[in-house]
């Protein structure tokens, strides 16, 4: 019996040094993330382009058709808030005719919410050239099945969003409040 329990402490003992070995060889060898916040208003430098968050709102599937004039499904989306930035891009890349603005780059975030890599424009994606400047309406949604409350829209308004790069080691954060 007390063999048996040398053993068994001795096999955890070598589990849990294996897995400090592993934790810290994993943190040393791989970059920590770099964290860059950028208020409301500041202009923030990424690759060849700025951005300048100058607006964000809130809508509601009827204030989205007015405002910007798209369609939506109004039965589907009546129970959906757009979350909508208004964004001054500027690209000054050298390379001309080639750069697009691309929209797989960033996420919206509020707290734990985050919409992934679906990030929509109401502006048409056409390449950028080297000196041009675009203000853009990018936006995400969000609804009651996503935040999960009696009061979701109240909450969803609540929420200090923001636009976050998804492009490791380095994260960049422009807020929408």
């Amino acid at each position: 019996m007390k063999k048996k329990l040398v053993i068994i402490i001795s096999v955890i003992l070598v589990m849990a040094y294996l897995a400090r070995v592993i934790y810290i060889n994993a943190n040393n060898r791989f970059e920590h993330t770099q964290v860059s916040t950028y208020e409301m208003g500041e202009v923030c430098q990424m690759e060849d382009f700025t951005y300048t968050v100058k607006a964000f709102d809130i809508y509601t599937v009827y204030e989205m058709q007015e405002k910007f004039g798209i369609e939506l499904d109004e039965e589907k989306d009546k129970e959906t808030l757009f979350m909508v930035a208004t964004v001054d891009v500027e690209y000054n890349g050298e390379e001309k005719d080639m750069c697009h603005f691309v929209k797989g780059y960033f996420a919206m975030e509020a707290g734990a919410w985050r919409n992934g890599i679906v990030f929509r424009t109401l502006n048409s994606m056409t390449p950028f050239t080297k000196g041009e400047k675009r203000t853009m309406y990018v936006y995400a949604t969000n609804a009651e099945i996503k935040i999960g409350s009696s009061n979701w829209e109240d909450k969803a308004k609540d929420m200090e969003y923001t636009i976050t790069s998804i492009c490791y080691p380095k994260e960049v954060r422009l807020k929408c409040y």
